[in-house]
This record gives structure tokens, sequence and C-alpha cells, in this order.
């Protein structure tokens, strides 16, 4: 038995619902309501490496929801890690960020004129 039977196996054991009814019982997203292709892509992408245990039998997709509750779950336990990793002390800025902290903002006419001097500096120089 291969791992996917044992997927199939274990949803149908928990109660097999389509995603369609599972996103009802999802809880809300960002914008409102969860979607069913939401689900979907969890299920087949996944997110932040953790999969939807989910089969399709065609036209649908179906999964449990005890394995919703898996899911979100771990999703939870990789936010909180997230959180205890923003407590460290941040990381070294690159030269980039570092720079971006004392080049002035210019507007749109003092950049072009300071291009059109460096322009005239530089051709000056190569004569």
């Amino acid at each position: 038995m291969n791992n996917n039977d044992k997927v199939t196996q274990q949803i149908l054991a928990e109660g097999a619902e389509t995603l369609t009814a599972l996103a009802a019982v999802a809880g809300e997203g960002r914008g409102g309501p969860r979607k069913t292709r939401t689900l979907v892509r969890w299920a087949t992408l996944g997110s932040r490496g953790v999969l939807l245990a989910a089969y399709h039998d065609g036209c649908r997709w179906y999964s449990s929801k005890p394995a919703l509750a898996r899911f979100l779950a771990r999703m939870t336990e990789l936010e909180r890690e997230d959180a205890i990793r923003k407590d460290a002390p941040a990381p070294k800025p690159t030269p980039r960020k570092v720079r971006a902290q004392y080049v002035p903002e210019l507007t749109h006419e003092e950049l072009a004129a300071r291009a059109r001097e460096i322009r005239k500096r530089l051709w000056q120089e190569m004569k």
C-alpha cells in the first residue's frame, strides 16, 4: 500500500468531506471566509512545506475535519516558531540597506540634475 492509499484510507476512516464543505468550517482568512481553492492549494502545493492530507476522486477533492485540524495546528506551530525567532537579535543589515539609510530622498528633478553633473564630470575626466 503506497502513501496515497494510506492517506485516502485515513481520511475515509475519519469521515471524508469535500473541501467545499470543509472551507465553510475552516474559519476566516484575511479577506473573509476561506475559499475552496485555498484548501485545494493547501492539498496540492501546501503552505510553508506542510500539505493538507486530501485525496482527489477525479472531480472533487476530499479531506476530513481531523486532517484540517492537524494541518492548521502545524501551521500555528510554525507561526509560533517564527515569533520566537523574531525575538532573537536581528540579522546584520546588508550593505544596500545600510547605504539606503544615508541616501537622502530626492525629487525626480534633483536626481536628474545629479545625473547630469556626474555625466559632465565623467566626460571631462575622459578628455
